[in-house]
This record gives C-alpha cells, sequence and structure tokens, in this order.
C-alpha cells in the first residue's frame, strides 16, 4: 500500500492537494475503481476517521481512494471561502474527478461526504454531468438549512461589528475565516431540493448519523432517508446511538457501519486483502 500527495491544476480555482492512497501500487490504475472523501466545513482531509477509512478501504476490500483539502478551509488547497459557496466546491470536484480519470485511468465508484462534503457531493451528483458512479454515503449530512438560523448564535457580533471572525484549529494551527450576514444567510437559504429533482435514481446510497449530534440534528438522516428512498436505488439509514456530529475516536464508527454496508451492495472485489502500511 502506498500514500502519494497529489496537486492537481485546476481551471475552476486553487490547485487542489489531496493524498492518492492505492491499495496495490504494483498494479496500473487504469480502469480501476476508486473511492473519493471529501471532508466538512473547515477541516481537511485527514480529518477524523477519513485516513482510518481510507485504510480500511484499501486493506479490507483492496480499493484506491483519494481524499483532498477542499479551497480556502485551512487545509494545503488555498483560495476563498464562503459559507454558502457550495458550487465552487462541486466545481472543484468535478475538476479533482477529470484528473484522475484523465491522469490515472481510475473510475469512481463511490463517493464518500461529511457534513459539508455531503452537501457538496450531493450537490455534483445532481447538476454536474459525470460517468455512472454507483455509490454515495452521506455521513452527518444536512438537509433542511433554514433550521440553521434557529441555533446561531453570532447575532450579535454581526450587529456590533458587521461580521464575526470564527476560529478554528484545522490541521494543527490556528485560521480565522471571516463570516458576514450574506454569507450566512446564503447557506441558510441554500436550495437542496436537486436531491428531489435530480439526484441520480439509480444509485445505491447510505446515511449516516449520529442520534447525539447537536451540529445536524439527526433528523437530517431521516429528511434524507424520506427523499432518497423514494428513487430506483435504495437508500440505508444507519442511526448511531450516542454518536455525535464528528463520531469518536477511534472512529470504529462511522467506519464499521460504511465497511459493512459496502461488503452488502458491493461484495469483495478480486483480490480482497491487502497487506497494512
Amino acid at each position: 500500500m502506498s500514500q502519494t500527495k497529489v496537486h492537481i491544476a485546476n481551471s475552476a480555482g486553487p490547485a487542489i492537494v489531496g493524498i492518492l492512497q492505492r491499495a496495490r501500487p504494483q498494479e496500473p490504475t487504469a480502469g480501476r475503481p476508486l473511492v473519493l472523501i471529501v471532508h466538512g466545513v473547515l477541516a481537511h482531509k485527514d480529518q477524523l476517521y477519513h485516513k482510518r477509512l481510507a485504510n480500511e478501504l484499501a486493506t479490507e476490500r483492496g480499493m484506491d481512494s483519494f481524499r483532498y483539502d477542499m479551497r480556502g478551509q485551512g487545509g494545503e488547497t488555498e483560495g476563498f471561502w464562503e459559507q454558502g459557496n457550495f458550487d465552487d466546491d462541486a466545481d472543484d470536484l468535478e475538476s479533482v474527478i477529470a484528473y484522475l480519470s484523465s491522469t490515472y485511468g481510475y473510475h469512481v465508484h463511490t463517493l464518500i461526504g461529511h457534513s459539508r462534503g455531503s452537501i457538496v457531493t450531493g450537490l455534483f451528483l445532481s447538476t454536474r454531468a459525470h460517468r455512472p458512479i454507483r455509490f454515495w454515503i452521506n455521513v452527518s449530512g444536512r438537509y433542511d438549512h433554514a433550521n440553521y438560523l434557529q441555533s446561531y448564535t453570532h447575532v450579535a457580533a454581526f450587529a456590533k461589528d458587521g461580521h464575526f471572525d470564527w476560529n478554528v484549529m484545522v490541521a494543527g494551527k490556528m485560521i480565522t475565516r471571516r463570516l458576514t450576514p450574506k454569507s450566512v444567510t446564503d447557506f441558510a437559504e441554500w436550495d437542496n431540493s436537486y436531491l428531489i429533482k435530480s439526484f441520480p435514481q439509480e444509485m445505491d446510497c447510505l446515511t449516516m448519523h449520529g442520534e447525539a449530534d447537536t451540529v445536524v440534528p439527526v433528523e437530517a438522516g431521516w429528511s434524507h432517508h424520506k427523499i432518497l428512498s423514494q428513487r430506483t436505488g435504495s437508500h440505508t439509514l444507519k442511526i448511531v446511538p450516542g454518536a455525535g456530529h464528528n463520531w469518536v475516536r477511534p472512529f470504529d464508527e462511522p467506519v464499521n457501519g460504511i465497511m459493512e454496508w459496502l461488503g452488502k451492495v458491493d461484495p469483495m472485489p478480486a483480490g480482497g486483502r491487502v497487506s497494512k502500511l
């Protein structure tokens, strides 16, 4: 197994930095399936369970994966970030997939998104042209954005300063991102009805949500289930008791739930397990 840092030139914005994890680096990549893992807000490619999940995919299923830093969120990908700029993130995802396909010959097998990454991957699948992708995994994803304002705590800062400076520790360093009333409104008014109107009909999907999630309440998982169960493709909802928005180290969940679900909907690919790093 190997890990390689990749820099992707991006016509839609800044160069994108990610990690390509290969289960069998001695074998050609052309035609191989690939899993893409997309992180949450103000986070990075190795946040939370992402690295463990990539390792499990490689060792238990012999699958390659790519995880990358979204623009302007504190990782290695630079650029400008605003709370409601989901279209920019979806454009970047499109660039990532095009590069991995043209350079390595991969075809995307599964998209996995955590929180904001769930919104971005769902938007991409619903509104961007792409080759068929078999599976979508939505972890801690938000559905009803309007409820966001009910718990918003920075109104006083907006009244006083016209903005709020959000200080967050990302990848071991403190970063500051400025929120404005417009950016918050854009986020709260985000229309994700594309999940109803144009999400792929045949794709099999998994939603995993922590029952104790206080950032995106568990009702969002049920909303996804209701909508995505109307299609031809299957939708599985797994609510995990006691789990919060960012889950709990050592991240047995959501990793075990994802691996178990993939094992059911997509039996072990040829080659199976490989040696660990």
